[in-house]
């Protein structure tokens, strides 16, 4: 298998990985933003949408964070392999 085959589908893998986690975390905060603003009596499901929400937000930027350096390291990676 060539290097370049090979960085190809490690970038497809990536983008993949990058789109599934965004619908994770866009479906997370937005069902934590309805137990939030729901008219449910119980204070538990409030606290529980808000913790939603907040590691929603956290996941968001880990998954940014992963997409950056994995596309940094693709980018040195093709450069290397163009070089040699």
């Amino acid at each position: 298998m060539a290097i370049q085959q090979l960085i190809q589908q490690i970038a497809w893998a990536t983008t993949m990985v990058s789109l599934i986690s965004t619908g994770v975390f866009a479906l997370s905060y937005a069902i934590g933003c309805l137990l939030r603003g729901a008219p449910i009596p119980f204070r538990e499901f409030k606290d529980f949408g808000q913790g939603l929400v907040n590691d929603s937000i956290k996941s968001a930027f880990m998954a940014m964070l992963y997409s950056s350096i994995v596309a940094l390291i693709t980018w040195i990676v093709s450069i290397i392999a163009s070089a040699a």
